[in-house]
């Protein structure tokens, strides 16, 4: 009797760490997913009328190259940064 509830007790334990650990994977690539938010200068609101969308790009294309990139934080595969002009 003792040997049955032992071995429920190791496969109840050996389920839930499963279930422990695939959450903990889920919740870790939910939690790393960023955005850069990229903000213009003076005289430049990075907004449509009175910047052009080709001068917004190379904005936040360079802001990226020069400044978030080299820092590493939103290096690397998945999920990245994803880039926001606001």
């Amino acid at each position: 009797m003792r040997l049955v509830v032992r071995s429920t007790a190791v496969a109840l334990l050996t389920l839930v760490a499963a279930v422990l650990l695939a959450l903990s994977t889920t919740m870790t690539s939910a939690l790393l997913a960023a955005n850069a938010l990229i903000m213009g200068g003076t005289g430049h609101p990075l907004s449509v009328p009175q910047d052009t969308p080709s001068f917004i790009t190379d904005y936040v294309n360079g802001a990226d190259s020069n400044y978030i990139a080299p820092s590493g934080l939103c290096s690397g595969g998945s999920p990245g940064c994803t880039l926001l002009a606001v």
